[in-house]
């Protein structure tokens, strides 16, 4: 898998245009599978109807720096406050994908916006 292009209207946000939704699964899905080894977890199957916690057994900690490395990746604030705010009971991962896809499609929005309004 190639690196999506960045779009520098964007301040370097992944654009939405180049964001797919397969590509950001396919991203968390890797993570998590590094992030269960590091635990000492031997993941099965893992879908997007998979919940952190009670499916994968990642610990809440976990899921944050998980939260915090794709903040990195998609040079995106996420928060993980408002990911459990919308959230109750166990963090699925189609939820987290959602909200990466939605936080980073808002932001290249916004960054389109204020360019243009800018003189």
């Amino acid at each position: 898998m190639t690196e999506p292009e960045f779009d520098k209207q964007c301040n370097g946000v992944v654009s939405a245009s180049s964001l797919s939704r397969a590509e950001v699964e396919a991203r968390i899905i890797s993570m998590v599978r590094e992030l269960a080894l590091e635990v000492g977890h031997r993941l099965g199957n893992i879908s997007p109807q998979s919940a952190f916690g009670r499916d994968l057994g990642i610990e809440s900690i976990d899921v944050i720096n998980l939260i915090i490395q794709l903040e990195s990746i998609y040079n995106c604030p996420l928060g993980f406050e408002e990911i459990q705010s919308h959230e109750e009971g166990d963090l699925l991962l189609e939820d987290l994908v959602s909200f990466v896809c939605s936080s980073v499609s808002q932001r290249r929005t916004l960054g389109k916006e204020g360019a243009r309004t800018m003189p």
